[in-house]
């Protein structure tokens, strides 16, 4: 799968954008500054997971979502005479705008989580990089 793919390369480059630097901090500062930032890691790596759970049963559930809108459209067109004989238009209507419905309800709650977690995750980020300067400046 394409996204998944997409998605370990961009892990791959977030780590070793965070890990170099992190690993270079925490070689130059005293040892009793990582103990102090173990609580920062902890609930970035906690908040990564809940995340990472609740995004994995929307991305299922958005896939089925497309897949039945997709059959909902092969069925209204394969049987287009048979929903025009019978004047059966407006089932069809409601059944595609009920699947699109839920697709887009989807996409939409994706897009909505994914902002949280990312704002979420620059303020921690941003709190982490002030106390290390900070405690850069307090300690030459």
């Amino acid at each position: 799968d394409r996204q998944l793919i997409f998605s370990g390369m961009t892990l791959f480059a977030i780590l070793g954008q965070l890990c170099i630097p992190v690993g270079y901090v925490h070689s130059s500062m005293p040892f009793y500054f990582s103990l102090w930032v173990l609580p920062t890691y902890y609930i970035i790596t906690t908040l990564w997971f809940r995340y990472w759970n609740t995004t994995v049963p929307i991305a299922y559930s958005t896939l089925v979502c497309l897949s039945s809108v997709t059959a909902t459209i092969a069925d209204t067109y394969e049987h287009s005479i048979i929903v025009r004989a019978y004047n059966d238009e407006s089932r069809a209507i409601n059944a595609l705008s009920g699947t699109v419905s839920d697709y887009l309800r989807l996409t939409v709650s994706r897009n909505i989580l994914e902002g949280w977690f990312m704002a979420r995750l620059e303020v921690l980020w941003n709190f982490c990089t002030t106390f290390v300067v900070l405690f850069a400046i307090v300690n030459p």
